[in-house]
C-alpha cells in the first residue's frame, strides 16, 4: 500500500479515540518526516503533536489525523488538547475520510472553539438533519458572532425544514454581517428568488469566481504558520504589520516574491510597499493585478484611485472603477472614483449619486465628504428655485 492511502486507514483506526500505541506514519514524499516520525515516537505527548502540525502544514491529512489521535489522550494541557481534538477532525475532513468520531469528541474537548460547532453544523446539513445543524450552527454564531458562515449553514437548515420566511431572516442577517462574501450573498440571492423578490439578480452581479485565501481559524493558523512558503510568510507578515512594523513585515515577503503570483501576496505587497513610500513599486503591482481576468474588486480600487492620484484620465480611470463594482457592487472606494470623475467631467448630479452612496456607506471618510460638498456647490439651482 501507498503512504498516503497507510495514513489514511491509520486516521481512520484512530478517529474514534487516541492510541499512542499506533505506530506513527512518515508519508515517504515528504522530506525529513522519517528523521521527524523518529524524534516524534521517542518524545512526549507534545512532540507527536508538534509533529502531527508539521505534517497537516505540508497537507498530508490522513498522516497528520493518524497522530493527533496519538498525541491527544496523552496531552495534559487543555488548550493543546483542545486544539489537538480540534485538528485531527479538520485533518480527517480534509483528507475526505469521515471526522464525525472526531468531531463527537472535539464537541466535548474542543466545546469553546466556535469552528468545531461549525463544521459539526455543516456534517448535520449534509446527512439532512436540519434541527441539529440549526443547534449546531447557533452554538457556533454564538462563540463567533462575526462569523457569516453559522448564518449561512442557520438559514439552509431552516430552508431544508420548509421555513422559507425563517430561512429569509437569517440570510438577510448573514448578508449584512459580510456583504462582500460571495456565499453569504448566493444564500440570500437564493431565498430573494424563492420569495420572488427582483432584486436577487443584483446580489450574484459580479460575484468573484475566486474567494480571498483567508485563514480566519486561529487554530489552523498557527499550523500554517509552520510551512516556509508564501502563504506562511504572508500570513507572518499580516500580523507583523498589524502591529505597526511596516517594514519587517515587507522583509518576510522578500523570499518569496519571484515565486508566486497569488494575488492575496501580492496585494499585501504592494500595500506594504505604499506604506514604506515605494509608491512606485506598489503602483506596478496594483496594475499587474488588475490586468487579470480574476482580479478582485479591492486590487481594482487601489489601481484606479491611484489613476486618479497620478492625474491619468477620467476615462481610463473609470473604466477600472466600473470593473471593481462588477466584481462588488457594493465596493465604496470604485464609487469614489467614480464620483470623482463625473465630478472633474462636470457631470455633478451623476457625482452626488456616487458621494451620497458613499458618504452613507463609509461616514467617516472625509475625502467623501469633501467631494460632495463640491458637488453641491457646484450643482446648478433648480428651475423655479428663488435666487
Amino acid at each position: 500500500m501507498r503512504a498516503g492511502v497507510v495514513a489514511a486507514v491509520l486516521a481512520m483506526a484512530c478517529a474514534e479515540g487516541g492510541d499512542a500505541s499506533i505506530p506513527l506514519p512518515a508519508p515517504s514524499g515528504i522530506p525529513e518526516a522519517a528523521e521527524r516520525r523518529d524524534r516524534a515516537a521517542a518524545g512526549d505527548a507534545r512532540a507527536r503533536f508538534a509533529y502531527a502540525r508539521w505534517l497537516h502544514a505540508r497537507d498530508a491529512y490522513g498522516a497528520a489525523a493518524t497522530v493527533y489521535a496519538a498525541a491527544q489522550s496523552e496531552l495534559s494541557d487543555p488548550v493543546e488538547r483542545a486544539e489537538a481534538a480540534w485538528l485531527r477532525a479538520l485533518a480527517l475532513h480534509q483528507a475526505g475520510l469521515d471526522p464525525d468520531p472526531a468531531l463527537a469528541i472535539a464537541r466535548v474537548d474542543a466545546a469553546a472553539l466556535p469552528q468545531v460547532w461549525r463544521l459539526s453544523a455543516e456534517r448535520a446539513l449534509d446527512a439532512g438533519h436540519a434541527t441539529e445543524a440549526f443547534e449546531r450552527a447557533g452554538r457556533a454564531e454564538s462563540l463567533d458572532p462575526e462569523d457569516p458562515v453559522p448564518m449561512i449553514l442557520a438559514a439552509r437548515a431552516r430552508l431544508s425544514e420548509g421555513r422559507l420566511d425563517d430561512a429569509a431572516a437569517i440570510a438577510e442577517r448573514a448578508l449584512r454581517k459580510a456583504p462582500n462574501d460571495p456565499a453569504a450573498r448566493h444564500v440570500a440571492a437564493s431565498m430573494r428568488v424563492r420569495r420572488g423578490d427582483s432584486s436577487a439578480a443584483a446580489l450574484l452581479r459580479g460575484v468573484p469566481m475566486r474567494r480571498a485565501d483567508v485563514v480566519r481559524d486561529p487554530v489552523y493558523r498557527r499550523v500554517l504558520l509552520e510551512r516556509d512558503d508564501a502563504r506562511a510568510a504572508r500570513l507572518r507578515a499580516e500580523s507583523v504589520a498589524a502591529a505597526g512594523d511596516y517594514r519587517a513585515a515587507r522583509a518576510l515577503l522578500t523570499p518569496f516574491e519571484a515565486t508566486t503570483d497569488d494575488v492575496e501576496f501580492l496585494l499585501l505587497k504592494a500595500d506594504l510597499d505604499f506604506r514604506l513610500g515605494a509608491t512606485a513599486a506598489a503602483d506596478a503591482v496594483w496594475e499587474k493585478v488588475a490586468a487579470r481576468d480574476d482580479a478582485p474588486a479591492v486590487a481594482l480600487e487601489r489601481r484606479a484611485t491611484r489613476m486618479l492620484d497620478l492625474g491619468a484620465s477620467t476615462t481610463d480611470v473609470a473604466a477600472v472603477a466600473r470593473r471593481a463594482l462588477l466584481a462588488d457592487p457594493d465596493a465604496m472606494g470604485a464609487r469614489l472614483a467614480l464620483g470623482a470623475c463625473a465630478l472633474k467631467d462636470g457631470r455633478t448630479e451623476e457625482a452626488l449619486d456616487h458621494l451620497n452612496a458613499v458618504c452613507a456607506a463609509r461616514p467617516e471618510w472625509e475625502l467623501a465628504r469633501r467631494l460632495r460638498a463640491d458637488a453641491e456647490r457646484n450643482m446648478p439651482p433648480r428651475r423655479g428655485a428663488k435666487p
